[in-house]
């Protein structure tokens, strides 16, 4: 676990610093800090945006943008190919969560949930694969090619002239279902050829999680980016200011003996500009006050970079520092949910957000949870395994899991027996201490391999096991891929639309129903 992460949820005297609210903070304190900021915020961008939403939860939300004060509860993430991976889901969940219990817990406020869409990327290769279980119940990996340049950003990709008969590829891998039909014909509809790539995430994470009412925001709008000139001139203005905060707590935060997640380059302005509105470049100090775009580009002065973004600031964007004070620049943000890594970073701005005198908003640890299908769970119930017990070395996993159903009374036999040669072994070097020392090395040689031989023999033994039990070996391997695919949390592996082609829409009302608030430890949901 993220030490940062791990020093939060535990709350921790030695981050409390670093944090502008504790993980269990004063609510309506949170809420007045907020309300009393008196500025005008993104919130007609915000509306426009959202105009077309049929839910009536997201009506609500929108009448309270229009006639409230409201508060904000946010998340963000890059935009992967077909609402990918998983995790991008369970943030979206959390934050509707989260804003429907502060709306019953302070019925006097109004929360709205808030989707940040993360076009402002270039990194591709992040974003353009997708992995699910084919109709073999392999784990099998789809792939948009990347023909645009590596330093495009996101908001300006489109997608290719054959994504129509990708996704009829992707549909004939895939296990048919009684869901399948509906699903591709929409997925033929949000991911057209020549769809910009950031509306067709927008469309589809709005229909999946139509009832749910979750607003999206999109950052790249022509009119947010004015309206966020002034934040950036200021950036731009205060910049040597700003980084030596960053880097102040950051050197604060290690000599804490936490990890730094981002590293503090001196050179480096903390803001990407759009080099002739298509590679996106990042922004380089070049000593005093003056800038560059990218290594190559031509010094310009404060003043000379603040009029370029006048002229053109559709093509200035932030970092991954930068973006949480930009985010709370442009919307009243009260709680931002977060996994841990983001948690980490964020730790690495408070200092920044004081500077600016921007409320630094509450962090809501996002859930976390692998999805149990009802063939797993049968597997598991089948052979009496916790799917936690899940080990990510599959191999020392099927051997434990064969052990418990053959081995163990051997093994105990064994665990006794290492222990007796322990023993044994501290009397030998005891004994021959004052006879001959230079017998000590053989002493341990000698039972070193002892230890050795009886390793050997379980090892024999639980391969006549495996041999015997294939049935059992195969299925703990396809136990194992689900829980564990590639060896790595399933939320950050798999598709949600995997999980949309099996299972409809009722997947994500149970896992809304188990995310729990004040816990946050990992949950397995059975679908």
């Amino acid at each position: 676990m993220n030490p940062v992460f791990e020093a939060y949820l535990k709350e921790a005297d030695s981050v409390k610093e670093f944090f502008g609210q504790p993980l269990k903070p004063d609510w309506r304190q949170a809420a007045n800090r907020i309300n009393n900021q008196n500025r005008r915020f993104a919130l007609d961008e915000l509306i426009a945006q959202n105009q077309g939403l049929a839910n009536e939860k997201a009506k609500r939300y929108l009448k309270w943008l229009k006639n409230e004060k409201p508060l904000i509860v946010i998340t963000g993430q890059q935009l992967g190919i077909f609402i990918s991976p998983l995790y991008t889901v369970l943030k979206a969940l959390t934050t509707v969560a989260l804003a429907e219990h502060l709306n019953r817990s302070l019925p006097d406020s109004k929360f709205v949930p808030v989707f940040w869409l993360e076009g402002e990327d270039h990194d591709f290769e992040e974003i353009n694969s997708a992995f699910f279980f084919d109709k073999s119940n392999q784990l099998t990996k789809f792939t948009i090619e990347n023909k645009s340049g590596d330093r495009l950003p996101v908001s300006q990709r489109i997608l290719p002239g054959d994504m129509r008969e990708k996704i009829d590829e992707l549909e004939s891998r895939l296990q048919s279902t009684e869901f399948t039909q509906p699903l591709f014909e929409l997925l033929r509809e949000f991911y057209k050829p020549g769809n910009s790539w950031i509306n067709s995430f927008k469309e589809h994470l709005n229909y999946l999680l139509r009832e749910f009412g979750i607003l999206t925001f999109d950052p790249t709008d022509g009119a947010v980016k004015q309206k966020s000139l002034p934040f950036f001139e200021q950036i731009i203005e205060e910049n040597e200011r700003i980084v030596q905060r960053f880097e102040n707590q950051t050197n604060n935060l290690t000599s804490k003996g936490f990890p730094a997640q981002v590293k503090i380059l001196k050179d480096r302005a903390y803001l990407f500009y759009k080099q002739n509105g298509s590679e996106r470049l990042p922004v380089l100090k070049s000593g005093g006050s003056k800038f560059r775009i990218g290594d190559g580009g031509e010094e310009l002065s404060g003043e000379s970079f603040k009029k370029l973004i006048r002229e053109n600031p559709d093509w200035i964007s932030s970092t991954v520092l930068t973006r949480p004070l930009w985010q709370s620049y442009l919307l009243p943000v009260i709680s931002y949910a977060a996994g841990p890594a983001e948690i980490a970073y964020w730790a690495q701005t408070r200092a920044a957000f004081d500077f600016l005198k921007i409320p630094m908003p509450h962090l809501q640890p996002r859930f976390s949870a692998t999805l149990i299908e009802p063939r797993i769970s049968r597997m598991l119930r089948k052979y009496g395994l916790e799917p936690e017990s899940a080990d990510r070395d599959v191999n020392r996993w099927i051997k434990e899991a064969i052990g418990q159903k053959y081995l163990n009374p051997l093994w105990e036999e064994g665990a006794s027996l290492r222990r007796i040669l322990k023993e044994f072994k501290k009397k030998y070097e005891d004994f021959i201490q004052d006879i001959d020392s230079t017998l000590k090395p053989v002493v341990g040689k000698s039972f070193n391999n002892m230890e050795k031989t009886l390793e050997n023999l379980e090892n024999r033994l639980t391969r006549s096991a495996k041999q015997k039990e294939t049935l059992m070996v195969n299925q703990l391997q396809t136990i194992h891929q689900f829980i564990l695919p590639r060896g790595e949390l399933q939320e950050r592996i798999l598709s949600s639309l995997y999980f949309s082609n099996k299972f409809g829409d009722d997947w994500l009302q149970k896992i809304y129903e188990k995310i729990d608030l004040e816990t946050w430890k990992h949950e397995y949901v059975d679908l």
